[in-house]
């Protein structure tokens, strides 16, 4: 079984456990951004969609791993529908995450989807803020709510 295995070391320090028997089975994870700041995930989901990397975002997960971010407070930060997009995209499967503001941030109904997808796999999530989007309307208010019913940690 072990001999399947073997660890690769990139010039960058990051190391990555490689194995063709499992990347094939549906039922492991295997994280591409292992190692890699949110920052960087950041930066590069940025790229990735054509947009402008937002300098505040950038400076909000400097030194931050997926597995360690507790609290993130993007208020009053413009992300809009795409800068929405790749934020959430950035904090998806961030499981030790229990605080959330995305207060006036001018996220777009056709968020909804990606808000919801997101706040899934968010499994220690107990504060959420999404006041102050006036474009999220009934639909996401309708969609959150199923979310939250489903939800039983959630605080406020």
């Amino acid at each position: 079984f072990f001999s399947s295995f073997a660890l690769h070391i990139h010039p960058l320090g990051m190391n990555t456990i490689h194995s063709t028997a499992l990347e094939n089975d549906p039922n492991i994870h295997f994280d591409p951004y292992l190692g890699q700041s949110l920052a960087d995930i950041y930066q590069e989901n940025c790229h990735a969609q054509g947009i402008e990397v937002n300098p505040t975002v950038a400076q909000i997960f400097d030194g931050q791993q997926k597995s360690d971010l507790c609290s993130l407070d993007v208020s009053n930060v413009g992300l809009g529908l795409k800068g929405g997009a790749v934020l959430l995209d950035t904090i998806m499967d961030c499981t030790a995450l229990e605080y959330l503001n995305l207060s006036n941030t001018s996220l777009h109904p056709d968020l909804t989807r990606d808000i919801v997808a997101t706040l899934t796999t968010l499994q220690s999530i107990n504060t959420l803020d999404l006041s102050h989007n006036r474009l999220l309307g009934d639909l996401t208010a309708r969609h959150l709510l199923n979310w939250v019913k489903g939800n039983g940690q959630l605080r406020s």
